[in-house]
């Protein structure tokens, strides 16, 4: 890989390439498989999942720098997304080949960004390792930084990170997914059919606006304003424009915000 990529940048070292691709998992678990250890296997080691691989070639001294560079941005890059950074650390360096001094400059250092589960215990959401490459014939023979992640794990990590009840005396589930991450950021919200024409001209100007609408098929129903509310909650949408009776005499509609439940009067012209 180092030698093509150099040669198609027509660059030189440091610099980094990434790689995404569907990979088969020897760990997963059969078909026939009930048990409940078996449902927390199917989780943790799906048949099929998406890899996603960082290489960074660094010339053998700066192989240090680099190495504690990657590990600070991406626990940074974990920790940015999640309602619980905290959750997140680095496991200790390892190094099967060599013990003592700089274990960085080594081939074989390891390191896990761990995340710590809500039900307890902990698992490792991606690795870090450093390894030599073989020699190309040039003056200096590279190390390369490896960072492997899974985009399933990601999105179960991320899931699981922002899914919880709305308070301690609710049973309401709210979806609290970082507002980069969610896939709708708004929708509309209303039971009167004479509001429909409304509500989907409102859909249309955000989605101009390039806000990521998610189309609501209750407009207009017998749905109540509170069962469509839930659902959106569940769903992770950030925003719900709510229609109601005021807005056929003032124009005026409400703004929820997922987290906060707090409405804002806002406009409709």
């Amino acid at each position: 890989m180092y030698s093509a990529v150099k040669d198609l940048a027509d660059t030189s070292v440091p610099f980094g390439v990434v790689c995404s691709g569907v990979c088969k998992s020897e760990l997963a678990p059969s078909a026939s498989t009930s048990t409940d250890s078996g449902v927390h296997s199917c989780m943790a080691y799906p048949e099929l999942w998406t890899l996603q691989q960082f290489a960074f070639f660094t010339p053998p001294a700066k192989l240090s720098y680099w190495f504690a560079y990657w590990q600070r941005e991406r626990l940074k890059w974990w920790k940015k997304f999640s309602k619980c950074p905290s959750d997140f650390s680095l496991t200790e360096i390892t190094d099967p080949v060599s013990a003592g001094g700089d274990v960085a400059s080594k081939s074989g250092a390891e390191v896990s960004v761990i995340r710590k589960l809500p039900w307890g215990g902990s698992e490792a959401v991606e690795h870090l390792r450093t390894s030599l490459l073989m020699g190309d014939g040039s003056a200096v023979t590279p190390h390369a930084i490896v960072c492997d992640s899974s985009l399933d794990v990601a999105a179960a990590t991320y899931i699981s990170d922002g899914l919880s009840l709305r308070d301690d005396d609710s049973d309401e589930m709210v979806l609290r997914l970082h507002h980069k991450l969610a896939p709708y950021k708004a929708t509309v919200a209303t039971t009167i059919p004479a509001l429909r024409p409304l509500s989907s001209l409102l859909q249309i100007q955000l989605k101009r606006a390039r806000v990521a609408v998610y189309c609501n098929p209750l407009l207009g129903t017998e749905t109540s304003l509170e069962e469509q509310i839930s659902r959106f909650d569940e769903m992770g949408i950030m925003f719900t424009v709510i229609l109601d009776e005021s807005t056929q005499k003032t124009g005026v509609a409400y703004v929820r915000n997922r987290d906060t439940t707090v409405r804002v009067r806002r406009s409709t012209t």
